[in-house]
């Protein structure tokens, strides 16, 4: 079946990593155990990281849990939450290609994010207009490593799976997409990218 809606993830391909980025920074502003900082930032399911970008930790707690578990006070909770924001920054050429794609596909942001990061890239960089739906983790309560979340957002884009190709950088949410029956792209670079677009029959009608 052709496609016909593109599945985008933001971090880690529309944006840099901004976590991973950040990560390096704050590792060396405080001095704590990596392993807490990780489950802290990270995407670990049941930990902090996970339980904000599912929306069952506010902003207030989340940094509150922060701070007592790296002992840390206002000044450094705050140069931290701008650490982390500000890593997120618009991959090369993306825009662009985005632009592009919407010309003949609808292009859906899929992110586990929380929306403290979205207000301020969206402030930032307008990013939320660069798409034409999206399907956020805090609003559903759940992130990209459970197939449920995969059937609500066909159900929100009203798109059947093989009308879909989901493009991320990080292999699990990739797989859970696939035992769907999605097809999908793991996203190396943006020259691969375009690579891995024409293969599938994706056009793109720009020189890169």
């Amino acid at each position: 079946m052709p496609i016909k809606f593109i599945i985008c993830d933001l971090g880690g391909v529309y944006f840099t990593d901004g976590t991973s980025i950040a990560l390096e920074k704050i590792k060396k502003l405080v001095k704590a155990d990596e392993k807490v900082i990780d489950e802290l930032f990270r995407e670990s399911p049941g930990k902090e990281g996970y339980l904000l970008r599912v929306g069952k930790l506010s902003n207030e707690e989340f940094w509150k849990i922060v701070s007592e578990k790296l002992s840390i006070g206002p000044d450094k909770i705050s140069k931290i939450r701008k650490m982390w924001r500000s890593s997120y920054k618009p991959n090369k050429r993306m825009k662009e290609l985005v632009k592009n794609l919407r010309k003949k596909y609808k292009v859906v942001a899929f992110s586990n994010t929380m929306k403290e990061r979205m207000d301020y890239l969206d402030k930032k960089y307008d990013v939320l207009k660069d798409f034409d739906n999206f399907v956020f983790s805090f609003d559903h309560g759940m992130t990209k490593r459970d197939p449920v979340f995969f059937k609500k957002l066909l159900e929100i884009i009203k798109a059947d799976v093989e009308d879909c190709l989901f493009i991320d950088d990080k292999e699990i949410y990739l797989e859970t997409a696939k035992s769907l029956g999605m097809r999908t792209i793991l996203f190396k670079d943006y020259e691969n990218l375009v690579e891995e677009l024409k293969n599938c029959g994706v056009i793109t009608s720009f020189k890169r």
